[in-house]
C-alpha cells in the first residue's frame, strides 16, 4: 500500500527586492537655438532654422547651441538608469572636437527666426528669441528677459562630452552619471527642466561645427536623447514562500508596500500543464503602505512538479510576476515513512526515519507553515523532540533526506 507524501525542492525566496519594469524611450528636442556672439551677432537667433551652431568661427568669435526636452511621458516616481545624446554634424571646417554639454539654469525661448542655409551668424532674432545676450528677446537691443551672463546660464561643470567630427556624422554623448542625475531632476522635478547647452573649450579657431536641429529634414539627423528608466511596481515583495502540507500546498508571502494595487492571482504549472494556469485571486490591500502578510493554499496539487508564482496586477492592469516556488509530490512507500509518536504529545515527540533513507533534517512548523525550529540528524535511529515550550495547537513536522522529504501533522496538549 503506498501513502502519498510531498517534496519541496524549492521552500523560500527571502528577501524579494521590488520588482521593476525598465523602459527606453527616445526624445527629439521641444525646442533649440543657436547663440551667436560677435560684434552685430549678438543679437542674432536662429529659432526654427534647421540648423545649429557651436564651436568658435575664425576670428574666435563663439557660437553656442541650446536644446531642451519634453520628458514629461516618462513617470515622476521613475528611476533615470541612462541618458546618452546623439548629435548630427552637417558642415565643418576641422577633424574631430570635443564639445561639453552642461545643463542650463534660465528659461529661454525658441521663436520663428530662420536663418536659411550655412549661415552661421544667424538673423534678426524675432520676440521671444534666445540670443547671445537675452534668454528672451524682446526688440532691437532690448531684452524680455537677460541672462544673467552673456551667452547662457548654465552649469560650469560638463555633464558630458563628446567628440565631434566631420560632416555627414553623428557623434553620441555616452550616458554619464551627471546626464543621469540632469534627466532624473528635470523628471521629479528637483530642477527645472531647461535642457542643455552646447559647448567646447573656446580656445582656439574655425572648430565650430554645424548641427541638424529638430527641424531638420530628416528625422533620423535630429538631436535624440534616448532615456532608459525603471518604475517601481505598485507592490513590493519581500518573501514569498510554500510548504507542503496534507491537506494541499501552502503559499505564503509578504509585501512591505501597497500603492494603487489590486490583487493576486495564484497560478500553477504542473508536468502535464503547457504554461501556467490560474488557480485562485487574493486581493491586495490597493492603499498599503505598510504592507501586508497573504496565503493561498493549493488543495489540488498534482503528483511531480508544482510551479507557483503569483501575477501582482495594478488597479490600471498593470501587472508583472513574482520568482517562482517549486513543490514536489511524490508517491513514497509505507516504508518511506517518518514514524512519529505520541500524537497527541505534551512533553516529548519521538520520531524514526529508516536507514534507507540517509541522514535527513527535521523542521517542526506551525499550523500556517512557519519555520519554529529545525536540526539535522543522521538515519536510522529515534529522535526525541523537546516540545514543552511550545503552545497547544497543531503542528507539522516536516522531514527532509537527500532522497525525498514528508511532512505529518502532530497535536500538542
Amino acid at each position: 500500500m503506498k501513502k502519498i507524501f510531498y517534496l519541496t525542492l524549492a521552500i523560500v525566496l527571502a528577501s524579494f527586492a521590488l520588482l521593476r519594469a525598465q523602459t527606453t524611450v527616445s526624445f527629439t528636442p521641444a525646442k533649440d537655438n543657436s547663440l551667436f556672439s560677435g560684434t552685430g551677432w549678438e543679437d542674432n537667433s536662429s529659432g526654427i532654422g534647421v540648423s545649429l551652431y557651436a564651436g568658435e568661427i575664425r576670428g574666435g568669435d563663439v557660437r553656442r547651441a541650446v536644446m531642451a526636452f519634453d520628458l514629461s511621458s516618462i513617470p515622476a516616481t521613475a528611476t533615470i538608469t541612462s541618458a546618452s545624446l546623439s548629435l548630427r554634424v552637417t558642415r565643418s571646417r576641422s577633424g574631430a572636437v570635443d564639445f561639453m554639454i552642461h545643463r542650463l539654469t534660465s528659461d529661454w525661448g525658441e521663436a520663428a527666426s530662420n536663418a536659411v542655409g550655412n549661415n552661421g551668424t544667424g538673423v534678426a532674432a524675432l520676440s521671444g528669441d534666445a540670443t547671445w545676450n537675452c534668454a528672451f528677446h524682446g526688440t532691437v537691443g532690448n531684452c524680455t528677459t537677460s541672462w544673467t551672463a552673456a551667452g547662457g546660464d548654465f552649469v560650469a561643470a560638463s555633464s558630458g562630452t563628446s567628440s565631434l567630427t566631420t560632416a555627414n556624422t553623428t557623434s553620441v554623448f555616452p550616458s554619464s552619471a551627471t546626464m543621469i542625475a540632469d534627466v532624473q531632476a528635470w523628471v521629479d522635478g528637483s530642477e527645472s527642466n531647461f535642457g542643455w547647452l552646447l559647448k567646447t573649450a573656446e580656445t582656439g579657431s574655425r572648430l565650430a561645427k554645424q548641427i541638424s536641429s529638430r527641424e531638420a529634414t530628416t528625422a533620423a539627423n535630429r538631436p535624440t536623447l534616448t532615456v532608459t528608466y525603471i518604475v517601481a511596481l505598485p507592490v513590493s515583495l519581500t518573501t514569498f514562500q510554500g510548504v507542503e502540507m496534507p491537506n494541499g500546498n501552502k503559499l505564503n508571502w509578504e509585501t512591505d508596500q501597497e500603492s494603487g494595487f489590486s490583487h493576486f492571482e495564484v497560478q500553477r504549472k504542473t508536468e502535464t500543464d503547457q504554461d501556467f494556469v490560474a488557480i485562485g485571486r487574493v486581493n491586495g490591500g490597493m492603499e498599503n503602505l505598510t504592507g501586508g502578510q497573504y496565503s493561498f493554499l493549493d488543495e489540488e496539487k498534482k503528483i511531480g512538479d508544482n510551479l507557483y508564482r503569483l501575477k501582482m496586477v495594478d488597479l490600471d492592469g498593470a501587472f508583472k510576476y513574482s520568482p517562482l516556488v517549486t513543490l514536489r509530490t511524490e508517491n513514497l512507500t509505507s516504508v518511506e515513512q517518518l514514524s512519529v509518536w505520541p500524537n497527541p504529545a505534551t512533553e516529548s515527540l519521538h520520531a524514526y526515519l529508516p536507514e534507507s533513507l540517509g541522514d535527513f533534517t527535521l523542521s517542526i512548523l506551525s499550523y500556517d507553515g512557519k519555520l519554529i525550529s529545525e536540526r539535522k540528524y543522521a538515519g536510522n535511529q529515534q529522535v526525541r523532540l523537546a516540545i514543552t515550550e511550545l503552545p497547544q495547537g497543531q503542528y507539522y513536522l516536516r522531514w527532509v533526506s537527500e532522497r525525498n522529504s514528508g511532512v505529518t501533522p502532530f497535536v500538542k496538549r
